[in-house]
C-alpha cells in the first residue's frame, strides 16, 4: 500500500483583539464620529493658537480705530486701522518717518494674499479693516488708496458689496470709466440702488469712449515702433492699410 502524506490544516490561533471583533453598531457610531470640526476642501484653515491672540488684538485696534472714525479724526483711524492689518501680517510696516497715509504718502507695502490660506476669521477681519480704511480714504479724498483699500478687501472677500461699490465710485472719479463699471456691474442685484442704476447708464458710453481712445493710442505707439523699423528699409506704415473691424473694434 503507497504512503499518503497527510498534510494537515494548522490549527488557528484564536485571538481577542480589538481588530478581529465584529463592529457593533455602537462602535461604528464611535469610530465615525469627528473629534474635530470637519473641513473641506474649499474652507480656510483654522487658525493656530497664536493667530487668535493677534486676532483679538488686532479687533481692539479696529474697534479704536472706529471711535476716531465716529469722531472724524480720520488719519488717527487710518493709523489704528493699518496698525492691525500690519499685526496680522498682511502689510509691511511704514518706517516711522512716514507716518499715517494722506494724499502723498502711500500706504505700506501689502503682503501678497493667498486667500485660500487664509483663515476664515482672520478673512473677515482683514475685510473690515480694509474696507474701513477705504472709507477714512474717502473723507480724505485719497481716491487712489480708496481703490487700493478695496481690492485689498475683494482679494479677501471676493463679494463684498461695500467694497465694490466703494471702489466703482472712487475709478469713477478717476476717470476709469470701464473697470468702474465693471464693479458696478459684479455688485449683486439687491445692492444696485438708484444711484448705482444711474451711473451704470451714465459709463456704459463712456467705457466705450474710454477703449477707443486707448485702442488708438496703442495703435499710435504701434505705428511710431513700425516706422521706426521700417524706415530702416525706405519704409513706413503709410505703405500698409490697417482696416478696422466694425464688430470688435481690432485692426
Amino acid at each position: 500500500m503507497p504512503f499518503v502524506e497527510i498534510i494537515r490544516e494548522p490549527k488557528r490561533k484564536h485571538t481577542h483583539s480589538k481588530q478581529m471583533t465584529e463592529p457593533t453598531a455602537e462602535t461604528i457610531k464611535s469610530e465615525t464620529k469627528p473629534t474635530e470640526p470637519q473641513v473641506t476642501p474649499t474652507s480656510p484653515p483654522p487658525l493656530p493658537p497664536v493667530e487668535n491672540e493677534r486676532l483679538d488684538d488686532a479687533a481692539k485696534l479696529r474697534v479704536e480705530g472706529n471711535e476716531l472714525y465716529g469722531l472724524k479724526q480720520y488719519e488717527a483711524a487710518i493709523t489704528k486701522y493699518t496698525a492691525a492689518i500690519v499685526l496680522l501680517g498682511y502689510e509691511q510696516p511704514l518706517p516711522a518717518s512716514e507716518g499715517a497715509a494722506s494724499a502723498t504718502t502711500p500706504t505700506p507695502k501689502r503682503v501678497l494674499i493667498k486667500r485660500e490660506e487664509i483663515a476664515l476669521k482672520t478673512a473677515e477681519e482683514l475685510t473690515a479693516l480694509f474696507s474701513n480704511r477705504a472709507a477714512c480714504n474717502i473723507a480724505l479724498e485719497n481716491k487712489t488708496l480708496v481703490v487700493a483699500d478695496c481690492t485689498a478687501a475683494l482679494e479677501v472677500t471676493p463679494t463684498h458689496v461695500k467694497s465694490l461699490r466703494r471702489r466703482g465710485q472712487a475709478r469713477d472719479a478717476l476717470g476709469d470709466y470701464r473697470q468702474a463699471l465693471e464693479d458696478f456691474k459684479k455688485l449683486p442685484p439687491e445692492a444696485i440702488t438708484k444711484d448705482v442704476a444711474t451711473a451704470i447708464v451714465r459709463l456704459e458710453p463712456l467705457a466705450k469712449e474710454q477703449t477707443e481712445r486707448e485702442m488708438n493710442e496703442a495703435l499710435g505707439k504701434l505705428k511710431e515702433l513700425g516706422n521706426l523699423v521700417l524706415g530702416k528699409f525706405g519704409l513706413s506704415t503709410d505703405n500698409f492699410k490697417f482696416t478696422k473691424d466694425p464688430n470688435s473694434g481690432g485692426y
